[in-house]
């Protein structure tokens, strides 16, 4: 979402804000704003605009994002769309709507289609702002793919516009517990790197595993979470779509059989 839109939620956002540090100054006489730069990495300068109402335009959603998680403590956008109600729940929610647990009919009904691997993917790549051609279809699926397609556009869910497929639902979330078989699934288009390529943009593959303890675990967690919602914040500008269509897999876990509950941190 860039800047310009939403006018009314931005007059309300910069307030609400500047309310966000000047009670968090109020609660910790010993606390300077030089000490809060450093631990949230936002210039000092720009603090003090906006505690001090001087701001004339509302910094980008990574510095918003990194201000309210440090002052708040919170871990995740959900967290801080509870601590925050109001204008900055308004705003985080506009930014983020796949957090928003979404679970109507017409959901119900998309996720009971997409069980289907091939179903999945091509729901996956018509959601993308490009859409998806039918080339790329034959190319991927072949004549699965096709009759897979039509089914999905004689439920309402996909439709053709100019020669591609977009999907028809926006701010669609896959259920947590099909989240394994989908990544799974998108796994095996990862590349690798053959002899006879010559050159292509680098993308990054990694496997770590160590014994860690708690502290670390959490760190790590904290990393990944304030990684993963800036790289969302770029997929979700408009101004940088294209026809690359880009996948991410991420999960951190333990080999641990017992449950680490998500209240532990």
């Amino acid at each position: 979402m860039s800047n310009r839109k939403n006018a009314k939620t931005y007059e309300e956002l910069l307030p609400a804000i500047q309310a966000v540090l000047q009670d968090y100054f109020a609660d910790r006489s010993n606390v300077s704003l030089n000490a809060l730069s450093k631990r949230c990495a936002v210039s000092e300068p720009t603090l003090r605009r906006i505690l001090k109402g001087q701001i004339k335009t509302l910094p980008n959603a990574s510095t918003i994002i990194d201000i309210l998680m440090t002052v708040s403590g919170a871990k995740s956008i959900p967290d801080l769309i509870k601590r925050y109600p109001g204008p900055i729940a308004k705003y985080l929610g506009v930014l983020f709507p796949q957090i928003q647990d979404i679970d109507n009919d017409q959901h119900r009904e998309i996720r009971g289609e997409i069980a289907n691997p091939i179903k999945y993917l091509i729901f996956k790549l018509s959601a993308n702002a490009q859409g998806v051609s039918d080339q790329q279809l034959q190319d991927m699926f072949g004549e699965v793919g096709k009759r897979a397609l039509g089914e999905l556009v004689d439920k309402g869910i996909i439709e053709a516009r100019n020669d591609r497929y977009f999907s028809k639902v926006k701010n669609f979330a896959s259920s947590r517990k099909d989240f394994v078989g989908n990544f799974k699934l998108m796994c095996d288009f990862i590349k690798l790197k053959s002899e006879t390529e010559v050159r292509r943009p680098i993308s990054v593959k990694a496997s770590y595993s160590e014994s860690l303890n708690l502290e670390s675990f959490k760190k790590i967690i904290e990393i990944q979470n304030k990684a993963l919602q800036k790289i969302s914040l770029i997929m979700g500008d408009e101004s940088n779509y294209g026809n690359i269509p880009v996948f991410l897999l991420s999960a951190i876990d333990t080999f641990d059989t017992k449950s680490l509950f998500e209240d532990t941190f």
